[in-house]
């Protein structure tokens, strides 16, 4: 138990499992710092619809608990608090399931337990025990993107990880109660700010969950915004008042460009680059030979890109960030009109606010300077990202399943397989005994592009952990490719194509 931890009191003569208003009761929990705001029975029906992601989403018969952790007056007079939503079904499977947030939280996300919409049926449909957390902090308008708040230095800390060790203990305290057993299981499932979270567990909280999946993580955040605010700035060096850098028809240039050049290094010309190690596409192809038109870029369009996927290099030509690859889906630096490397945005208000010892609110994108920025990073790094290759104590009783989409141009999957290739030597080797990385071809941010983006890794991590089926392959489809499946590999290994029906993952092996 983290230090300082109230823990829930669970009083059998109180709560002995769900039934009739047992899950009311729970509002008599709250003791210490940790307050249960509602606690009640939501019938079987449509969940409400949030940020987009529970359209038409089902919801079977369920308690629904909030609480709060720790309500207090901060930095310049703000109220913080951690909240969590947890909901617990009728007909209970036995597990409990932590999913992480995203952006920068600061938002009461629904405890359903989606990945964001990628997971069908929802966690909770399956029977699964769901918390969700804010992260530590309250932002207005539910603005997930918003960094104002780490001004505040114990805000920061509940966002890098205390919020998760809080709430992970005091949900299955609450679980246990309302059942009256323990979860048999514990997951924790999160894509990119989540992503970062599920990474975190296994290297802070080792001991909590028995199955961890990590999807398009963000792991080291304090590391990507200074890329990405660096790379605004090398955008506004070229954007022209309402035409901007590049446009669609740019970058759709350099991804036909891409696939031209690397989609048959897995054997089929099928539109999918699933070997994207391997690619080395060189957009000088594209460059015009006279005046700029729709089929050719612009020589500073060239230059411009080639250095945005690179990344800012060092004095000895060295990137400080991995390169991005190039894929079957459009780079991620179309539309960019009239760019202003001062205004709000994500990766901005991380470096102003967050990245920043001290914050510096009015930073501009053009004073994001390398190697001198990294100077002001350090203390953040150690509280929020998840670089740690030591799992030591995980490893032995644990399991992880990572993705990562190869077309999301904010998280190089580089920097991933580096991680990854990293984790064998310093925990013992036999990494693919417990943890396994999966690239997607294709697939932006968490989901989207031209890919097969749709699977699941719940299952996969469950038939894992509880009945020792490692994932050789994930079977995925995707709605911008109907009717085609293709497996997902465990890294190193691509799926390539080995005869038969090319719209079949069973034509493909992963070699």
């Amino acid at each position: 138990m983290a230090a300082g931890l109230t823990a829930v009191p669970v009083r059998s003569e109180d709560v002995q499992g769900p039934g009739q208003g047992v899950c009311e009761r729970l509002q008599q929990m709250g003791d210490g710092d940790l307050r249960v705001l509602e606690a009640h029975d939501v019938a079987a029906g449509v969940a409400p619809s949030f940020y987009g992601e529970n359209e038409g989403l089902r919801m079977p018969a369920h308690c629904l608990l909030r609480g709060s952790f720790g309500e207090r007056k901060g930095v310049g007079g703000r109220i913080y608090e951690t909240r969590f939503e947890l909901r617990m079904p009728a007909a209970w499977n036995g597990r409990f399931l932590f999913e992480g947030g995203g952006n920068m939280d600061g938002v009461d996300w629904p405890a359903h337990g989606t990945l964001f919409g990628r997971l069908s049926p929802s966690a909770l449909e399956r029977g699964y025990a769901v918390v969700r957390s804010n992260g530590g902090h309250v932002s207005p308008g539910n603005n997930s993107a918003d960094g104002t708040w780490a001004v505040d230095q114990q805000a920061r800390i509940d966002y890098g990880y205390v919020a998760l060790d809080r709430v992970a203990i005091a949900a299955k305290r609450i679980v246990a109660a309302y059942y009256g057993k323990p979860a048999a299981h514990s997951y924790f499932v999160g894509c990119s700010n989540g992503g970062r979270q599920a990474m975190l567990v296994t290297q802070k909280f080792p001991s909590y969950f028995d199955g961890v999946v990590a999807g398009n993580a963000a792991f080291n955040l304090i590391r990507i915004a200074p890329r990405f605010s660096w790379a605004t700035a090398q955008l506004t060096r070229i954007s022209k008042p309402g035409v901007g850098a590049f446009s669609q028809g740019d970058m759709d240039l350099v991804a036909k460009g891409a696939v031209k050049q690397c989609d048959r290094l897995d054997g089929l010309a099928d539109g999918l680059i699933q070997d994207v190690a391997a690619c080395r596409f060189d957009p000088v192809v594209l460059q015009c030979k006279g005046a700029k038109t729709a089929s050719c870029l612009a020589a500073p369009q060239v230059v411009t890109l080639k250095r945005l996927m690179t990344g800012p290099l060092d004095p000895q030509g060295k990137p400080y960030y991995a390169r991005l690859p190039y894929d079957s889906t459009p780079p991620g630096w179309d539309g960019v009109k009239q760019a202003d490397p001062a205004a709000p945005s994500l990766f901005m208000d991380t470096m102003r606010y967050f990245a920043s010892t001290p914050p510096n609110p009015t930073l501009d994108a053009r004073d994001v300077h390398f190697p001198g920025v990294f100077k002001s990073l350090e203390s953040a790094r150690e509280l929020v990202d998840a670089e740690g290759t030591m799992l030591n104590s995980f490893a032995p009783h644990g399991k992880l399943i990572i993705y990562h989409g190869t077309s999301d141009y904010a998280l190089s999957t580089f920097e991933l397989t580096g991680w990854y290739d990293r984790l064998a030597k310093d925990t013992g080797g036999r990494t693919q005994d417990w943890a396994r990385l999966f690239l997607v071809p294709g697939m932006m941010h968490c989901g989207g592009g031209k890919a097969t983006d749709e699977f699941d890794p719940l299952s996969a991590i469950q038939d894992w952990v509880e009945e020792g089926r490692a994932p050789d392959r994930i079977i995925a489809t995707g709605k911008e490719l109907p009717g085609i499946s293709r497996p997902l590999c465990p890294w190193p290994k691509v799926a390539r194509y080995r005869g038969g029906d090319p719209k079949s993952a069973e034509s493909f092996e992963c070699s």
